[in-house]
């Protein structure tokens, strides 16, 4: 049992720390793997201001 808000004795802190930071790089790397952003990508979704200035809104 703890008396903490969390529920994580204090003993298990650095374990528990270390399991965050692990799903946080595999969550970042899974979505990387699938949803990839190549420069290509990036330039078309760019809009100079002179061709927004002619479309309508």
């Amino acid at each position: 049992m703890s008396d903490t808000f969390a529920g994580i004795r204090l003993a298990d802190v650095p374990a528990f720390m270390v399991a965050q930071l692990l799903g946080a790089v595999t969550a970042t790397l899974l979505f990387n793997w699938l949803v990839p952003i190549t420069t290509e990508d990036a330039e078309a979704g760019i809009i100079p201001h002179e061709e927004r200035k002619n479309e309508k809104l």
